[in-house]
């Protein structure tokens, strides 16, 4: 087996909790010159101590992964466990308000690389690096040994796997699941595109967040933006919100927030609107309209390091424009799935934001990811998500 030698100091960062080899942090590699991208790994540290097992990749950045500190001898038994900790973990969390969640976080379950959510009897399985897609049968085979879904939708379309030198592919094996699939996640009735919806269909990463909000509208006039198909404003019509407005640019998501809407007998408090979303906050701020609750849920505005002070100026453009938008004392809602940007910053963001509006502002949650994304304590990477309630005076 090849082995990973790092240079000296490069495995401080891998003993304090990481799971990540950086190209730049190798030494040299041993017995790899035959290996193909993703094959298996020893990580020895300067001195010669063993750090763990996992796989490497010459032709991507990040390196090396992890799987596990210990010396593994059965690497599929190591894959087999993982998954069974992996689905036992979810039965605690979800029950009967939900048929999906995400099964496997990647490195948040120490299977780096692998993705899978559920939907009822249907998975989505992503394998975003070389090392997973090179394990692609051993992980389908435990799978279906252990949940024995009716299909599962491989959808690996993803950027990620051009980093990793793979091709970006889409296909079912077993039964190809309805399109869409109507199903109950978080108390409510969606309508999921599988196969072409964004990432794998539904974001489960704002489940606990979503769940909390819904406690919090009853009677509120509701402006959700970046809507997709309608998780947060469909949980405050449900939580008794009067009247909620969606707001995205794609007329597909729409489609899907209607017929969500009509799948949960809500289509009176529903109104659609195909918009950008600062072009949409302008014109209401330009009419002097108002809502009693605002929400940002937008795409991850800081992809790379680079990109960090274009996104900070794109975050306090958006959330100054949505301020504008709120009656006094209401509520804005607020998210950033963009790591690069730290919560801090974003809090700062935020309270910037207001401060030119001459306004205060005041968090009364600041939210995360659920517990289906959990995060390696050594990994700040997989904490990506960050979500605050703040009233806004």
């Amino acid at each position: 087996m090849q082995e990973l030698h790092l240079k000296k100091r490069a495995g401080k960062r891998v003993r304090a909790g990481h799971l990540w080899i950086f190209s730049n942090e190798i030494e040299r590699v041993v017995n790899g010159e035959n290996e193909e991208p993703g094959a298996s790994a020893l990580v020895i540290d300067y001195d010669g101590s063993y750090l763990g097992c996992g796989y490497y990749n010459r032709h991507s950045l990040i390196a090396g992964r992890l799987l596990s500190r210990q010396r593994e001898p059965d690497e599929k038994e190591l894959l087999e466990r993982r998954l069974l900790a992996a689905f036992e973990l979810r039965s605690r969390f979800y029950g009967e308000e939900d048929e999906g969640c995400r099964l496997v976080y990647s490195e948040g379950d120490f299977l780096p690389g692998l993705v899978i959510d559920s939907y009822g009897d249907y998975l989505v399985m992503q394998l975003l690096t070389a090392g997973m897609d090179r394990r692609r049968d051993t992980i389908l085979e435990i799978v279906q040994k252990y949940l024995d879904p009716k299909g599962i939708v491989l959808r690996n379309d993803s950027h990620f796997r051009q980093l990793e030198g793979l091709e970006r592919t889409v296909e079912v094996v077993g039964e190809t699941p309805p399109s869409p699939l109507i199903l109950t996640l978080e108390g409510l009735k969606f309508a999921v595109d599988m196969e072409g919806g964004q990432k794998t269909g539904h974001f489960y990463d704002q489940s606990s967040n979503r769940r909390y909000f819904r406690s919090l509208v009853a009677g509120y006039t509701v402006l959700d933006t970046f809507c997709y198909t309608g998780g947060w404003g469909l949980q405050a019509a449900k939580g008794g919100a009067k009247s909620v407005t969606f707001v995205d640019s794609s007329q597909g998501a729409l489609d899907l927030v209607t017929r969500n809407a009509q799948l949960n007998g809500m289509e009176e408090l529903v109104n659609c609107e195909k918009s950008d979303v600062v072009a949409y906050l302008k014109k209401q701020n330009k009419k002097n309209k108002r809502f009693d609750c605002v929400l940002l849920d937008p795409p991850a505005f800081a992809k790379t390091k680079k990109s960090r002070k274009e996104a900070l100026k794109g975050y306090l453009r958006l959330n100054r424009e949505g301020i504008r938008c709120l009656h006094k004392g209401g509520l804005l809602v607020t998210s950033s799935c963009s790591y690069h940007i730290s919560y801090d910053e974003f809090i700062a963001v935020v309270a910037k934001a207001a401060a030119q509006q001459g306004r205060f502002a005041r968090i009364l949650f600041q939210g995360h990811q659920g517990p289906d994304h959990p995060v390696p304590a050594g990994l700040p990477e997989a904490a990506y998500l960050k979500c605050l309630f703040v009233q806004v005076d």
